[in-house]
């Protein structure tokens, strides 16, 4: 126990000291700045997903890239030092009304895996809709769905009136490995912001049958060149909770690092370039 306290105090005090640097960092153009805390995956990504990596988690997400990007990965499924690769390329309308994507990824296999995507945001309705598309022989390279036959996603309040902040209140539901694949999951999620640094999401993911049940709060704090979350995947006993972690910063005016302890995989990274 003092052990287990011991790791979340030491997660705590890390994760506290990147978002002061968050909270004070000056985002630099303000308009690719609107969508800033979007490069960063919150939880399992359904209400919040990373504009980086949309097309495994809701693809609606995709509308936040605003430019063409370039997105390179390294993960690690379990841990245990075998890694994949991948790369995504992004476009997207600057105003958010439009972005999709197309990549590939290389499994330990040595197969080629491709993916490809497309969101839309639907104005009159207040949300956004994504549609992942994705093949990789022998099945599924990445957890929550990533890379399986056809992802659908929405996201209701995407952003404020004006168009250039992520919505105070949104929800999230998405549908993963629905077409042609094994074993469809679905999820829901709600985020609210707190405050001007500070927002708190909790997704929670099911298969069809209610049988398997995840569920995932997590803060996301940290605004401008730096944001970092901090969550705890559960099942329905919370004794056997695992802390996740996540951290994104902007290297320069056109390149941002990505992060993640236990989300998206048991270890994720990524390089991402504004082209």
């Amino acid at each position: 126990m003092m052990l287990r306290n011991s790791r979340w105090d030491s997660a705590r005090r890390l994760f506290f000291a990147i978002a002061a640097a968050g909270a004070v960092a000056v985002p630099g153009d303000p308009v690719l700045a609107a969508y800033d805390t979007q490069k960063l995956q919150a939880g399992l990504g359904v209400v919040h997903p990373s504009l980086n990596q949309p097309f495994g988690t809701n693809p609606a997400g995709v509308i936040a890239v605003g430019q063409f990007k370039l997105a390179g990965a390294i993960e690690s499924p379990d841990g245990t030092g075998g890694v994949r690769l991948g790369g995504t390329l992004l476009f997207g309308k600057e105003n958010g009304s439009l972005g999709g994507g197309l990549g590939m990824t290389l499994p330990q296999s040595g197969q080629m895996g491709m993916h490809v995507g497309l969101g839309v945001k639907l104005k009159s309705l207040n949300m956004a809709a994504g549609i992942g598309l994705g093949f990789v022989p022998g099945g599924v390279y990445s957890a929550y769905g990533r890379g399986s036959a056809m992802n659908l996603g929405v996201i209701i309040n995407p952003a404020d009136d004006d168009g250039d902040e992520p919505g105070d209140f949104r929800l999230g539901l998405a549908g993963y490995r629905l077409i042609g694949g094994s074993d469809p999951y679905f999820g829901a999620g709600v985020e609210g912001v707190i405050g001007r640094s500070l927002s708190l999401s909790v997704d929670a993911l099911s298969d069809g049958t209610f049988d398997e049940i995840l569920m995932h709060p997590a803060f996301l704090i940290g605004r401008g060149r730096a944001v970092a979350t901090l969550g705890a995947l559960m099942t329905l006993d919370p004794t056997a909770a695992v802390l996740t972690l996540g951290f994104s910063m902007d290297l320069s005016s056109t390149v941002d690092w990505q992060v993640y302890y236990r989300q998206l995989n048991e270890f994720f990274t990524s390089i991402n370039i504004r082209l």
